[in-house]
């Protein structure tokens, strides 16, 4: 009498170990995805942090006159701030002395592989003319 085979095959099993692997490698450069994007949207909203915190202090702490100024956080982030005055005093009444100025600020950072990223917020500000 003969008995009957009970189990898988070796082809069974390797074919099961090839489609596992295949499986296991598209799953892992997907993870692998979403930590890379999430470091650089982590870098994003620090970036943001920085220049929104400059834009804030433009008028406020520094008074609003066209000028540049440049520095880097103790994070690596490099900023630079521009104050543009946007309109003249000669379309403007005597009696407001107030102008329009464009606030530029712009934070840099190297990020993987040598690329620069940036992060640049413009706005307008109302302040008295120098």
């Amino acid at each position: 009498m003969r008995r009957a085979c009970v189990g898988f095959s070796l082809l069974e099993i390797l074919v099961a170990f090839v489609i596992m692997a295949l499986a296991l490698g598209v799953l892992m450069r997907v993870f692998s995805g979403a930590l890379n994007s999430t470091a650089v949207a982590e870098h994003y909203a620090e970036a943001l942090l920085v220049a929104e915190s400059k834009l804030a202090a433009i008028g406020v702490e520094t008074p609003l006159s066209d000028a540049e100024t440049s520095g880097e956080t103790k994070s690596g982030y490099l900023w630079k701030t521009q104050v543009v005055q946007v309109l003249d005093e000669a379309g403007v009444d005597e009696a407001i002395s107030a102008g329009l100025f464009r606030v530029e600020v712009t934070v840099d950072w190297e990020a993987g592989g040598g690329k620069t990223r940036q992060v640049r917020l413009v706005s307008l500000r109302t302040g008295a003319l120098p």
